[in-house]
């Protein structure tokens, strides 16, 4: 981040340890990934979420405007903000998103 590089995340991914937090996620209360938004908090780096969009005739990486400018220093409301961002993708085309694992596993 020093030198202005990129770092790439699945942030999308269920993981129970001290880097999740509760959110809720297409409706379903489950654990979300603080990393990002630590690093973000912590560097003032931008947070850009990226998708790939399907076409007839070529598929398209589409980014998000930097969404952390409101960004308070509270982790889980936060870590909601990115993925209420996920959601809104999620729903758009639903048919189009895939997860190879589960993504709504307990965690209490």
């Amino acid at each position: 981040l020093k030198r202005k590089n990129i770092i790439f995340m699945l942030s999308d991914q269920f993981m129970k340890s001290k880097a999740s937090t509760e959110i809720t996620f297409l409706g379903v209360k489950t654990l979300g990934i603080t990393s990002p938004v630590q690093l973000s908090m912590k560097t003032g780096a931008d947070i850009v979420v990226a998708h790939l969009e399907e076409n007839e005739t070529y598929d398209e990486l589409i980014f998000s405007d930097p969404i952390n400018s409101d960004f308070t220093h509270d982790i889980q409301k936060n870590t909601q903000i990115i993925f209420d961002y996920f959601s809104y993708i999620i729903i758009q085309k639903p048919e189009k998103y895939f997860w190879i694992h589960n993504r709504f596993k307990p965690y209490n």
